[in-house]
């Protein structure tokens, strides 16, 4: 629960789309005396039509005790490739700043998409 904005915005290129998010939050789960607003940002480049580069970052600032995190925010990044209509292979590389304190550095993944009507 909680209260957002974002905001969205698409424009053409000679590559192909490129893509700007970004918002700001303010959650009411945490305990009072922790709560904080946040912010976050996305971009997002297609490469022709079955390409894309994606970038996204969350300033991370409702953790306010560093349980989770430290201050630098976290930045995650990924490669994009349909691979057939309506399928996506996705490389994924979450946490590039190290902020996460559970773990001691980024980590990879792979992950598919399939979307379809049924």
């Amino acid at each position: 629960p909680g209260a957002y904005l974002s905001i969205s915005k698409n424009f053409l290129n000679g590559i192909g789309e490129f893509a700007l998010h970004g918002g700001i939050n303010y959650s009411f789960e945490p305990p009072a005396d922790t709560r904080s607003g946040n912010f976050y940002l996305g971009a997002e480049q297609s490469i022709g039509y079955r390409a894309a580069i994606c970038a996204e970052y969350n300033a991370d600032f409702y953790d306010k005790n560093k349980k989770f995190s430290n201050s630098e925010g976290i930045l995650n990044m990924s490669v994009k490739y349909s691979v057939a209509s309506g399928l996506t292979l996705e490389l994924q590389f979450r946490d590039i700043l190290e902020s996460r304190t559970k773990t001691k550095h980024a980590t990879r993944f792979v992950g598919f998409d399939f979307v379809s009507n049924f």
